[in-house]
């Protein structure tokens, strides 16, 4: 007998370290990097308590009193991640400083560029923190709903590891080309966004600035109901 897995914690580690290096260039698997373990129990506390009802998205009037204490605890993680984005930053311009530096090619390269044709890194953090904790949650959310499905329905497993035999055989690792190529996992997947959507409601968000759309105008600090 195996042991049990937590396929969210492991698909939210999968994607997290994934995005790490894409963006980075910083692997979540050292044991040795006190940053990464940092900042990989931040994203997952984050993650979590953003995933917990709040008295305060039902009952607007309760937002400033805070009385799960979310606000408090989300404003201090946040903190703490650009504390970590920061510090990750200024050694890369330290070293970009350095003759003969190898730049990494990566999305932070990418981001410091073009914050330097805009005369500053200050909203380099905000991005790339944006980008963390908005694409870790929902890719592992999307692997953890499938699975739960189904080992609930053990006939759809069936049907859907008998597509994969038959397209990659036993044991080979499925590449993209043959997504075209495996119509039942994909009806699959868009079932499963259809049962379990990853994010129903709203992301709050409010308008910096005044917009016209469609013939509305939608003025300068207006809130969507999610927030």
């Amino acid at each position: 007998m195996g042991s049990s897995v937590d396929i969210g914690e492991a698909g939210f580690k999968s994607s997290l370290n994934l995005m790490r290096n894409t963006i980075i260039s910083m692997d979540l698997a050292d044991p040795n990097s006190e940053s990464a373990k940092e900042f990989k129990e931040l994203v997952w506390q984050i993650m979590v308590d953003a995933g917990k009802p709040n008295l305060a998205d039902y009952f607007p009037v309760l937002k400033r009193v805070d009385p799960l204490g979310v606000r408090q605890r989300m404003t201090g993680y946040f903190g703490r991640m650009f504390d970590v984005f920061n510090r990750i930053i200024n050694d890369r311009l330290q070293d970009r400083e350095i003759s003969g530096f190898v730049r990494k090619s990566d999305m932070l390269d990418a981001l410091l560029d073009l914050s330097e044709d805009k005369g500053g890194h200050g909203s380099v953090s905000h991005e790339a923190s944006d980008l963390f904790t908005g694409g870790s949650e929902t890719t592992s959310s999307t692997l953890e709903w499938p699975m739960a499905e189904l080992l609930r329905n053990p006939d759809k497993l069936l049907k859907a590891q008998a597509e994969l035999k038959q397209v990659t055989g036993r044991g080979n690792a499925v590449e993209k080309s043959d997504i075209a190529r495996l119509p039942y996992l994909k009806a699959m997947v868009k079932e499963t966004f259809r049962m379990h959507p990853w994010l129903p409601l709203l992301v709050p968000c409010r308008v910096g600035a005044t917009v016209h759309v469609g013939g509305c105008t939608i003025l300068e600090g207006t809130r969507n109901p999610g927030q």
